[in-house]
């Protein structure tokens, strides 16, 4: 008899056992892989983070050059209640390499809110609008393309809402200290407060021991606006929290437990760093400070005993010259 021409051919293949065996192996390495890429990538994430809040340090430390002093937290030259005025990220443009968008400003032509009602306001509020990549964290993703959120947006002036716009964002705050100040000119226990003019020399405390410039998320906290403030003399989201923080919200706290404000660290200090938000020091290094750090608001929300011994390290870090020195992380 003729033998068939398939006969005695070995088949291979995969059971269906053996494939669902390789399915679920490729599944688990899938699952081991996406935490290492997605940590990876928030690593590359805090480091470009890190590194715009070096830049920033530098940059104050190029105007202390310049100006003999670190730039005012925020310049209040204007006595109308709702006049916006410039804080100081605008007053550190030319040193950030935007000499060009400092001069369309015209910041040191008049203040914020003069500027927005005089006949040139068109190219001030288009250059307000301005996305400067120096103030943007890249793990924050609270705020779409980069600008302030909505509710925060700034009036153009007195009667002039008109002209509102929404500002470019900045996640990073300057340190006011270790109480709540909204008058200008009045002396708080940071580096950048109103019409502040503190000079390096004036940092007693240390400059590696007393932070200059934090963090501030856009999602649970609402970020900053790197032009300056919207209305000296309101509250919330409506005052000087756009340019400053200070000690006595915890880091990272979402709601404050002692009043009625919602913003909670919308006041203080926060990221969306995993465990805590990143810090520079007055000397430039930047130093991650974590949520847990020894937090004890010993002055009340008027009070200036910043000197007080019973405050925690996080108050201590933040005031420039209560001589209660402490180590940075």
């Amino acid at each position: 008899m003729a033998r068939s021409a398939t006969a005695g051919v070995l088949r291979r293949g995969f059971t269906l056992v053996e494939l669902l065996v390789v399915i679920a192996i490729i599944g688990t390495l899938v699952g081991l892989l996406l935490p290492a890429v997605q940590a990876a990538r928030e690593a590359a994430r805090r480091s470009q983070c890190g590194n715009n809040l070096k830049q920033l340090a530098l940059a104050a430390h190029t105007h202390e050059s310049a100006q003999r002093s670190l730039p005012s937290g925020w310049v209040y030259t204007d006595t109308r209640t709702n006049a916006e005025s410039w804080g100081w990220g605008a007053l550190l443009l030319p040193a950030l390499e935007q000499a060009p968008l400092h001069a369309q400003l015209r910041v040191t032509q008049g203040n914020l809110a003069a500027n927005l009602l005089s006949s040139q306001w068109q190219p001030v509020t288009t250059g307000l609008q301005t996305v400067i990549g120096t103030f943007l964290c890249p793990s924050d993703v609270g705020a779409d393309g980069g600008l302030i959120h909505n509710d925060r947006r700034f009036n153009g002036g007195i009667g002039f809402a008109a002209r509102a716009y929404t500002p470019g964002k900045s996640n990073y705050i300057g340190v006011a200290g270790h109480y709540v100040v909204t008058d200008a000119d009045r002396a708080n226990s940071g580096l950048l407060y109103g019409n502040s003019r503190i000079r390096i020399a004036q940092i007693s405390d240390g400059t590696s021991k007393t932070l200059m410039f934090g963090e501030r998320d856009t999602r649970n906290c609402r970020g900053g606006a790197w032009a300056g403030i919207r209305n000296p003399q309101g509250t919330g989201s409506r005052g000087i929290w756009t340019a400053v923080g200070h000690a006595r919200a915890k880091l990272n706290e979402s709601a404050l437990p002692w009043d009625n404000d919602p913003l909670g660290c919308g006041q203080g200090f926060s990221s969306l760093h995993q465990g805590g938000a990143q810090f520079a020091s007055a000397d430039g290094a930047v130093r991650f400070i974590t949520d847990d750090i020894d937090h004890r608001h010993i002055a009340g929300i008027t009070g200036q005993n910043h000197t007080d011994p019973r405050n925690g390290i996080y108050q201590r870090l933040l005031s420039r010259d209560d001589g209660l020195v402490v180590d940075l992380p």
